[in-house]
């Protein structure tokens, strides 16, 4: 920028790699860079520390959102409820640090059934929520289960993983929320785990 008398008039600007700029890049960059930050903190309040799944706040965010989508376009998906059977076994007979390493096999085994497009979170403790854009749950449990044997056959674990699970389909005619279907699934979920238990009874009288 040239001032009257034809002279370089440097007082709005700034140097920035020997290149003159305007002194409100470096605002500019700054706010960027705020903006950035905003978003990897925003990120990180969505996201589980642990198994890098969304936890209950991102997952009800998101998942929320998906419903309506669907509803308003006529798609077809599910809601699961998925319970880490034996997590306090598991942290009283072998302490917290394996019982969080068996939290982590558990995610990356939901991680691989399903595809980026579906929604996986740790809800808390040891209970996981999931949104699949698919709608046969047959299918689904039998996926889960498939790779939850990979991972229990793999050498070297001091544990064996297993899951209680609830999925229901979404209905755009009942038109239910995200918190209505959880509840519904993590019902379904208790249910397995009711069965599951009185099982393991009948069998230990014998």
């Amino acid at each position: 920028m040239r001032n009257c008398d034809g002279e370089v008039d440097i007082t709005g600007c700034g140097v920035i790699n020997g290149e003159a700029q305007p002194k409100n890049s470096h605002k500019q960059q700054s706010n960027n860079q705020q903006v950035r930050d905003q978003i990897v903190l925003e990120n990180l309040s969505l996201v589980d520390d642990l198994t890098g799944l969304y936890n209950r706040r991102g997952f009800m965010a998101l998942a929320e959102h998906r419903v309506k989508l669907a509803y308003r376009h006529g798609e077809v998906f599910s809601i699961a409820f998925v319970d880490l059977d034996g997590l306090k076994q598991i942290n009283d007979a072998l302490g917290h640090q394996i019982g969080n390493q068996a939290l982590v096999d558990a995610a990356n085994v939901l991680k691989h059934c399903f595809r980026e497009s579906d929604i996986l979170a740790r809800l808390g403790g040891d209970e996981f929520g999931l949104f699949i854009a698919e709608a046969d749950h047959r299918e689904i449990a039998r996926r889960i289960q498939q790779k939850l044997h990979i991972c229990n056959a793999e050498p070297g674990h001091q544990y064996q993983l297993s899951f209680s699970m609830g999925i229901v389909l979404g209905n755009a005619e009942k038109n239910l929320d995200i918190t209505a279907l959880l509840e519904s699934a993590d019902t379904l979920m208790y249910q397995q785990k009711r069965i599951k238990r009185s099982n393991r009874s009948a069998v230990d009288e014998k």
